[in-house]
């Protein structure tokens, strides 16, 4: 995959410094939708894992709020504490922070790979742009 995209971005930095052959638009064009075919399943995957780990962040955030929630209860009566304040709490809860991490650290994953995919169709789009500009002289 690696290398079929450094393919890619190599002609796109030949066309930027006027090096580029005309000829190869076609195989240029393939080489960028097969990357965008391979990436399909990286795609798939991580959003899973995006996902996963969003439904994990909010299931232990639910578990935890309950927690204080019970723990809080004889003070909230009393007006003590705040719903603004059992959410600090949890919000500062060490296990909810490290699923934040996890969650923004796959949803990194996701969006490095998307946003591949997506330039590697606007590359598909273009070097089909140019084959047809160099076909119509």
């Amino acid at each position: 995959l690696e290398k079929v995209i450094t393919i890619v971005l190599t002609a796109l930095k030949k066309i930027r410094e006027e090096e580029f052959d005309d000829r190869k638009c076609s195989a240029m064009a393939a080489a960028a939708l097969e990357v965008q075919c391979k990436l399909a399943d990286i795609l798939a995957t991580t959003e899973f894992e995006a996902k996963h780990a969003k439904n994990e962040l909010e299931f232990v955030i639910g578990e935890r709020a309950i927690e204080i929630r019970k723990t809080a209860e004889p003070l909230k009566a009393s007006g003590k504490v705040t719903e603004g304040q059992i959410e600090a709490m949890v919000n500062k809860d060490p296990e909810i922070k490290e699923k934040k991490l996890e969650l923004e650290k796959t949803e990194r994953v996701f969006k490095k790979w998307y946003y591949l995919s997506s330039s590697m169709k606007e590359a598909h789009i273009f070097f089909r742009g140019l084959e047809k500009n160099k076909n119509s002289f």
